[in-house]
């Protein structure tokens, strides 16, 4: 199965349009195997032939838990839909999206203009493969889970504020409590560390270096593997975190506001924001803000409008994900919630501050 996998996916990368017809009769093929139908599938999606649309919901109802996660994922990543589908929840509760899936394809999904290629809508790189992977804060330790909920892997980190997974496989956790970023491998081994001030969270960069946010050191530091500091930016508060943009700007979460500095450190756009302790710059221009105090996850358009928002205890973190819903960090657990009615569809005890990734 996995080389069968793998050559469908080669195959898509080498040619794209032109094997569109093959990928058509691999999806449609009810004898082939789900994840071999998935990948052709999400490679007809990338090219908006909405001939992906019956495999996907079929795949829903699949017997592997990845396979219907993934399916639900690039269903709502390429129709902009949310029914509340989520491939490892219980049966009794995907039953009713389910069914609302189905229902759309039978009578509105020739009418619905599809969105692609995926990349463009899906706000963030992951090489997570559908698992989730928790920076515990305090409970000093950083676990990551499969699709099942089953914990795979786990490693010991001092203040494990923030967590995470290389394209090679490593995970990048910031350390609060030593003062250190330090790049595991899979032996639970320490391949790269970077000395630093509180560092609250540590996020890779496409250029390979790290873009690091010192609590106690008000400011952003980008260093590079040689642990040459290359870039900085000196708040006038504690920094909790930081995220570059492909513009080259960085937004930057301190403890009164959010702001977005250029390059040269000048600030272009700002929000008012107490106790920010997590952010994420969404593909849209917005922001989403994880505000500690009073307790709020808010979403705000750079018009500074709040265009949603989340109540609930002291959150550090929060994540927006492929299937729409949004992955939370508390004070004392993690929580994943649907966008429209804002329900708890996932929760796992055990956080003490720090953050999660999908």
């Amino acid at each position: 199965i996995s080389i069968q996998q793998t050559a469908v996916e080669a195959l898509y990368r080498s040619q794209k349009k032109s094997v569109e017809s093959l990928l058509e009769t691999i999806a449609g093929n009810e004898q082939k195997n789900d994840i071999v139908r998935l990948v052709a599938a999400e490679s007809l999606a990338d090219l908006g032939n909405r001939k992906c649309l019956m495999t996907l919901v079929h795949l829903l109802d699949a017997d592997d838990v990845t396979v219907r996660t993934k399916s639900g994922s690039i269903l709502q990543i390429a129709t902009g839909l949310d029914y509340g589908y989520t491939g490892y929840s219980k049966a009794e509760m995907r039953k009713v999206s389910v069914q609302k899936w189905n229902q759309w394809l039978a009578s509105e999904s020739s009418e619905t203009k599809l969105r692609f290629p995926l990349e463009k809508f899906n706000n963030f790189d992951s090489y997570l493969n559908g698992h989730t992977l928790l920076a515990c804060g305090y409970n000093n330790k950083v676990i990551e889970l499969d699709v099942s909920g089953k914990e795979v892997w786990n490693v010991s980190a001092s203040g494990a504020w923030s967590a995470e997974k290389l394209e090679n496989g490593n995970v990048l956790v910031a350390c609060y409590n030593v003062g250190k970023v330090v790049e595991f491998n899979r032996a639970k081994e320490e391949v790269w560390s970077h000395t630093c001030k509180s560092p609250l969270n540590a996020r890779p960069l496409k250029n390979g270096n790290v873009l690091i946010s010192e609590y106690s050191g008000n400011r952003v530091v980008e260093v590079n593997r040689k642990n040459k500091e290359v870039w900085t930016y000196q708040a006038k508060a504690s920094v909790a975190d930081a995220v570059r943009l492909k513009s080259g700007n960085t937004i930057i979460a301190t403890q009164s506001k959010v702001i977005e500095v250029d390059p040269s450190g000048k600030i272009v756009w700002e929000y008012p924001a107490n106790q920010a302790y997590g952010i994420q710059a969404l593909k849209n221009g917005n922001i989403m803000i994880s505000k500690y105090t009073p307790g709020q996850v808010i979403e705000v358009n750079r018009k500074k409008e709040i265009v949603w928002q989340y109540d609930c205890t002291n959150p550090t973190d929060a994540l927006p994900l492929a299937n729409g819903n949004v992955l939370i960090t508390e004070n004392n657990r993690f929580v994943e919630v649907s966008r429209a009615d804002k329900k708890i569809i996932w929760s796992k005890k055990g956080a003490s501050c720090g953050a999660a990734r999908r």
